[in-house]
């Protein structure tokens, strides 16, 4: 019950930093996206199934604060971590910290070309203008998205290695 409590407490706490604080910041830093960091993280090295079913809690968490359409951030949080699993099933087969750096550059792209294709799709079907459009500034916010996905993946990582019997000690499983 603790245990439970202690994961619902840590999702509450990404979310509201990630809508209040860290969406807020100036330029370059409103691209830190913790969620999608986590996401990648738990995908490579922890579970898949946790991991997409976080990616579902977390994305309908966002939704409430998206300008997009209902069910875009969700569907690409879950399209983003069943391809994440795919290419880490059949490219590659060991936990390693080269293979989280490459799987986080698919993600982060793939999340980003699946919130731009879902975009132009709803809006085509609704006679609406184009609000994201794939320009320049698009790409540069992209990069910056990678570039601080990549950092905290990093951080993530070193704390996992870093404190990885306690966790699983937490988590009711014996470490030799």
């Amino acid at each position: 019950m603790i245990k439970k409590t202690l994961y619902v407490l840590i999702i509450l706490l990404l979310i509201v930093s990630h809508v209040s604080f860290f969406s807020m910041l100036s330029f370059p830093y409103n691209n830190l996206n913790l969620i999608l960091a986590l996401v990648i993280f738990l995908t490579v090295l922890i579970d898949y199934k946790k991991a997409l079913l976080l990616s579902m809690i977390l994305g309908i968490f966002l939704e409430i604060y998206s300008p997009l359409f209902f069910g875009i951030t969700v569907l690409t949080l879950l399209l983003t971590t069943i391809i994440i699993n795919l290419l880490f099933i059949h490219l590659f087969t060991n936990r390693t910290f080269f293979s989280l750096l490459v799987l986080t550059f698919a993600g982060v792209a793939t999340y980003n070309i699946l919130i731009l294709l879902f975009s132009y799709i709803t809006f085509f079907f609704n006679n609406l203008l184009h609000h994201m459009v794939f320009n320049y500034k698009y790409v540069i916010n992209g990069l910056w998205q990678l570039v601080f996905t990549y950092l905290i993946v990093i951080v993530y990582f070193f704390l996992y290695t870093s404190f990885r019997k306690y966790i699983l000690n937490i988590d009711g499983i014996k470490t030799a």
